[in-house]
């Protein structure tokens, strides 16, 4: 798992998505603003129930998506940032996937 200094508490944050900017990838949309206090990059993977139904296959593709993002976490300062699942993740490989996020975090 990622460690808590990396992790967005989504649920304290209010009007996060109405004051970000997104980005649209294959795989997920990212929405993420600049943080206000210049610490280390804080995200959060969000699968929707109606994309993904078995509640284990939701945790098995967080669980993939934050170990693939922990080094370009730790890389990027300033930032936070929401992944939102698209159903096609579900057929990814796990090097379209690396190939997806070092596209995120460079632009």
């Amino acid at each position: 798992m990622i460690p808590k200094i990396y992790k967005l508490k989504l649920r304290k944050e209010v009007d996060f998505f109405h004051n970000c900017e997104r980005y649209y990838s294959r795989y997920f949309q990212i929405f993420y603003r600049h943080s206000n206090n210049n610490q280390n990059t804080k995200a959060v993977v969000v699968v929707p129930k109606k994309t993904v139904k078995l509640r284990v296959n939701r945790t098995k593709i967080k669980r993939q998506i934050y170990g693939l993002s922990l080094p370009l976490l730790r890389k990027s300062r300033g930032l936070d940032m929401v992944f939102v699942i698209n159903k096609k993740i579900i057929t990814a490989k796990k090097q379209e996937l690396i190939n997806d996020l070092t596209d995120v975090f460079s632009s």
